[in-house]
């Protein structure tokens, strides 16, 4: 079985039909008719308490049995008549995304984050909500890590979407009222997958989400993903041109002698086992191509820094002089054999892949591979993966490339058909994920809900799924749009591109900051749309309170 990180990247109730407003009182008993205690997790200092509310797993079946959905308030910014922020944490522990929300609330010294400043300058309440079968909020019964289908067969965008719905409608707090989206806006705000989240929101349930905020979303669903890796190219020989062009040849001279049926199988073996630093007989051309490939792992949040850097100085730094090449790299001087030889010494290659598995030294002194273990967030954000939305990161063949083309789509589904263990008649894993479908649903390139305010990085290898990328054909534009602007697929995008930044920079703000690659901007224009579209006025169809 081949390790699960190959495929990594790397609140309130009820069930019915939504008539009148649900007043305060009422708003409160059913609250607290379905308040859960949730589990605890890696509580971090100074963060509100975390919170918890029953939801049903299947919001179709009003006998449908609930979970306990996590959430926690930062409402100290909070002013009556301020709009509700509810940042959706996506695929991970929402302990994870205080980050970006924010924790501590009276240090002198604290900076506000991105999302503090919004609380701030709106008089706004925070909300932070895990999604379903990340974090704690986990069906009971459900062991992730057990990796049986039937579990999974209510991890779904659909149903994370309508959690956030049924939450709105029924959200109220002991010290204020009218909290519920006829009386308050809510605006969602979400990066990555919970961008995604923030913009489908605003789409499905416009009587709900008044306006989003969707940083590095990836709307369209896409089997396979070449320009993840296309783009880390790009991004590496802007700022580091040698690097980029010798772990280029470097890839594709390994590649050729993997793929060369006359090469000696022994070769081939010796020569995976001096870039691996040992050997073992169950590693595949495939996991071998997973393994090269996790170099890359941090680039997506930092670009070419911590152990990617480290590996391009160790490349580009002569250590019998500490000469460096020039911005052609050493393998048009030394010849590729050179770049490789640098690869095999040391452990700069395995460090910075060595968060995918690693050499190990067994009790009887064998070095033998091991592969990371992975998270039980990883494991769920590749069911939704593998069923909804592909998102397979396989190798950018061509000229740039820097993956070996073992990483392909046959070797990604293989693993998950393999991954996952079919408990029931029928297995509830895909042949293949349903990107078609997906986009169908959704809209993929083609979604254009109003006042939704779109980012991404100029380097971000996820840009590429976003409506930034060239083949979505967008029309992106930085004029302050009007309450209800065209909404057709042929519709300008409202959005900005951070120059030189990767995944969610402009998340990464605080007040102060000064070095901030255009995130000053992005939040600026941010405020101004939303202080215009906080003048709209709301949809008024009939509501109903959610029935326990």
């Amino acid at each position: 079985m081949r390790g699960a990180l190959y495929l990594w990247i790397t609140t309130f109730l009820g069930v019915g039909s939504l008539a009148t407003a649900v007043d305060p009182p009422v708003q409160e008993y059913l609250r607290e008719s379905n308040i859960c205690k949730p589990p605890a997790g890696s509580q971090p200092e100074n963060i509100p308490p975390v919170e918890g509310i029953l939801l049903p797993l299947n919001h179709s079946d009003t006998k449908s049995k609930k979970f306990c959905n996590r959430f926690w308030v930062k409402d100290q910014f909070y002013k009556a008549g301020g709009p509700v922020f509810i940042y959706h944490a996506g695929e991970s522990e929402g302990e994870k995304s205080f980050w970006s929300i924010g924790s501590r609330k009276d240090a002198e010294d604290y900076q506000l984050t991105f999302f503090e400043m919004l609380l701030k300058n709106f008089n706004g309440m925070g909300i932070l909500m895990e999604h379903r079968y990340y974090g704690k909020s986990i069906p009971e019964g459900v062991n992730i890590q057990d990796r049986r289908d039937a579990d999974f067969k209510w991890h779904t965008t659909d149903l994370a979407l309508e959690d956030v719905h049924r939450f709105a409608w029924s959200f109220s707090r002991k010290k204020y009222s009218r909290l519920t989206p006829n009386n308050t806006p809510w605006i969602s705000i979400g990066g990555s997958y919970s961008g995604v989240m923030a913009a489908l929101l605003r789409q499905r349930y416009a009587e709900t989400i008044s306006a989003a905020y969707a940083s590095s979303a990836p709307i369209q669903a896409a089997i396979e993903m070449p320009g993840f890796y296309e783009q880390i190219w790009y991004g590496m020989n802007a700022t580091h041109p040698a690097c980029a062009a010798d772990l280029s040849a470097a890839i594709q001279a390994i590649d050729k002698k993997l793929k060369d049926p006359k090469q000696d199988p022994k070769e081939r073996r010796k020569l995976k086992e001096s870039l691996l630093g040992c050997w073992s007989e169950e590693i595949s051309n495939a996991l071998f191509a997973d393994w090269m490939a996790s170099m890359f792992k941090e680039f997506q949040y930092y670009g070419v820094s911590h152990n990617l850097q480290i590996l391009c100085e160790h490349i580009e730094i002569d250590p019998a002089n500490s000469k460096k090449s020039g911005p052609e790299g050493w393998a048009v001087k030394r010849g590729v054999s050179y770049v490789i030889g640098r690869l095999q010494d040391g452990s700069a290659l395995k460090d910075a892949a060595g968060n995918f598995g690693n050499c190990t030294r067994t009790s009887d002194g064998q070095q033998v591979f091991r592969i990371q273990a992975p998270r039980s967030d990883d494991i769920s954000w590749t069911w939704q993966r593998c069923n909804e939305w592909g998102y397979f990161h396989v190798a950018n063949v061509g000229k740039h490339q820097i993956v070996l083309s073992d990483k392909n789509v046959t070797s990604q589904q293989e693993f998950c058909t393999e991954y996952f263990i079919n408990s029931t008649s029928k297995s509830l894993m895909r042949s293949q994920p349903d990107a078609g479908g997906t986009n169908r649903k959704y809209g993929g390139w083609n979604i254009r809900p109003s006042r939704v305010f779109w980012t991404a990085g100029q380097f971000d290898p996820w840009t590429a799924l976003t409506p930034f990328s060239a083949d979505a054909k967008a029309i992106i534009r930085k004029k302050l749009p009007v309450c209800n602007q065209d909404t057709s697929p042929k519709g300008t995008v409202f959005g900005y591109q951070l120059n030189g930044a990767e995944h969610c920079f402009d998340f990464r703000r605080s007040a102060g900051d000064t070095s901030s690659r255009d995130t000053n901007t992005t939040i600026a224009l941010f405020t101004d749309a939303l202080k215009i579209w906080l003048t709209c006025k709301k949809p008024t169809p009939p509501y109903d309170t959610f029935e326990l």
